[in-house]
Order: structure tokens, then C-alpha cells, then sequence
């Protein structure tokens, strides 16, 4: 079992499922360098585009963009990290905007690097290249990259007080969720239309939402290549995501879903969330789950990221 998933927070059931739905992850990144290579100023924000080193397990480089408001100065920051900086129909002008306009910053970087996105590249990208015999799946290998550039933001912000939140959307939400569930220092995991193997359960679907089965036939480099197997796939839809979920008790998560987005099976969501909800609510910690829904399908929107930053900057 990799590194992150033998932490005091992740238990017996959740490394089961860990394990199962997303293979094993490399050892915590070390080593963590970040140089500033270029800033703008605009009228709204700072630009800054960080280069990051990473020197263990494994060598590579990249790059990490931050926009910070102007008005954040030399107090406190809060920080939404986000994988998606390869999409650009998700992380954009109305993206920062919207971040921003709630005093928040936000990075993001190419999740590419860490893990290609094919389905004939389950051996893809630096964290494959480096360990060609480990099970690894892209998502666990995304989830990795957003740990690393969690590292690079703590370094950057050192000389600040600083809070953390990080936001996928659709896949990248699934890998924001497996990170946020691994890494105890996250103070805001934002998943956003993860469905199936996300913030989805596995035992409420209506027969028009993505299925396990076909999650693996469709993209099987998501998943850890046990997933080919049926009986495995059997067992991961039994334990459930309750266990990942829990994981997150104590910090805040933020679960976001379209009503009409049926493929990411918003009813299996709703349940996840109402189960989650009545046990936080037990341990009185029933505030820091947040659950919001609109219409308006699969893609993130200004209302979204806004949402987002606004609880980032709450809690």
C-alpha cells in the first residue's frame, strides 16, 4: 500500500477501496523547489507563473500559475488549487474572475504532465515513465500531482498565514477527492460533477448514469488496472465511497452537482451526501459538509468557482 494511504486518518475499509478503484500512489513527492519566472500585473490581480522542481521519488519539472487579488497584501491567503489547468473551457478568465472576486487566489497546473489522458495510455506521463510495473491509474497520478503542487504552494505562501482548498471538475474531481481524502492539511475539497467513482455512491443509479463497468470500458486508465476484473469491481461497488468520504472528517468538503447532469448520477450523490451528512451531523460537525446543486449540466460555471472560493474564505 503506497505511502499516502497507511496515514492515521485513512482506515482498514478505505485502503481497501483505495486500492481497488485506484491502485497504488508513489511515495510522498520531497524535495519541492519553486522559482518565480514571470508576473503581470493587471487592474484585478497578479499573475505570477512559479516554475516547481520536484527532486524525489522522482525528477521533473513544471509549471504552476497563481492569481492573487490585489487586495490579499501581506496578510493571510487563501489558495484554490485546481488540476485542471489543461482545460480551458474550465480554468479561464471567468474561472479567476469569479475566484478572485471573493479575495481568494487561484493556481493550477497541467495535470497532463503527471499522467496522459488516453485510453491506450495507461503507461502515460512521468509518473508511469518513472515506475513502469506499478499499478498506477491516471486518477491516482493526478491526485499525486495535486499533493506535489500543495507542497510548491506552502513554500511559495511560507511567510504567510495560509489555507488551502482544492477544486476538480468531472475527473479531476475524482482525483481532487482521492488527494483531499489522503492529505490532512487540505482545509476544502471542492468536488464537482465526479460522479461514478466520486462523490457519487455506487448503490443508487437510474439507469441513465455511468456505471462502473462502463467507467472501465470507456476510460480504463482512470481506474487501477485490477478494474478489469468483474469480481473486483464487485467488491469496490460494496465497500462503497462512504469510507473515502469519512476520511475527510474533521475538515471541510464541498460537494457540487448538476441536477440535470444525469451521467454523473446525481441521485447516487445525493445519497453519498445525506449519508455523509447525518454522520457529520452525530459528531456535530455537520457544518463542514456543503452541498450544492443548479441546473445547467456538466460544465463549471462562474456561479461554481464562486461558490467554491466563498466557502474556501468562510471556513
Amino acid at each position: 500500500m503506497n505511502d499516502f494511504a497507511r496515514s492515521p486518518g485513512v482506515c482498514d475499509e478505505a485502503r481497501a477501496y483505495i486500492q481497488a478503484l485506484y491502485g497504488d500512489m508513489p511515495p510522498a513527492p520531497q524535495g519541492v523547489v519553486t522559482t518565480l519566472v514571470h508576473t503581470l500585473t493587471s487592474p484585478t490581480h497578479l499573475l505570477e507563473i512559479w516554475q516547481v522542481d520536484l527532486m524525489e521519488p522522482l525528477e521533473m519539472t513544471w509549471h504552476l500559475t497563481l492569481h492573487q487579488p490585489l487586495t490579499s497584501g501581506d496578510r493571510g491567503v487563501a489558495v484554490l488549487l485546481s488540476p485542471d489547468g489543461c482545460w480551458p473551457h474550465v480554468v479561464n478568465a471567468a474561472a479567476m474572475a469569479a475566484v478572485t472576486a471573493q479575495e481568494v487566489c487561484l493556481a493550477h497546473f497541467d495535470r497532463l504532465l503527471f499522467a496522459h489522458d488516453r485510453p491506450d495510455a495507461q503507461s502515460g506521463g512521468a509518473v508511469h515513465a518513472h515506475w513502469p510495473k506499478r499499478p498506477f491509474s491516471a486518477l491516482s497520478a493526478w491526485a499525486w500531482g495535486l499533493l506535489a503542487n500543495a507542497q510548491a504552494l506552502r513554500q511559495i505562501q511560507s511567510d504567510k498565514a495560509f489555507k488551502l482548498g482544492i477544486m476538480g471538475h468531472s475527473r479531476g474531481g475524482k482525483a481532487a477527492l482521492l488527494a483531499g481524502a489522503l492529505a490532512p492539511d487540505v482545509a476544502l475539497t471542492v468536488a464537482h460533477n465526479t460522479g461514478c467513482a466520486g462523490a457519487a455512491s455506487f448503490q443508487f443509479n437510474d439507469g441513465h448514469s455511468e456505471t462502473l463497468t462502463a467507467l472501465q470500458a470507456q476510460f480504463p486508465h482512470w481506474l487501477s488496472p485490477a478494474c478489469k476484473q468483474a469480481p473486483v469491481r464487485a467488491q469496490i461497488e460494496a465497500l462503497d465511497n462512504r469510507a473515502l468520504l469519512e476520511c475527510l472528517t474533521g475538515r471541510h468538503l464541498c460537494v457540487m452537482q448538476a441536477d440535470d447532469d444525469l451521467w454523473a448520477n446525481p441521485q447516487g450523490t445525493r445519497h453519498a451526501v445525506a449519508r455523509l451528512q447525518s454522520h457529520w451531523d452525530a459528531l456535530g460537525l455537520g457544518a463542514k459538509l456543503h452541498h450544492f446543486t443548479r441546473d445547467g449540466g456538466h460544465a463549471v460555471t462562474a456561479l461554481d468557482w464562486s461558490r467554491a472560493a466563498q466557502t474556501l474564505a468562510q471556513i
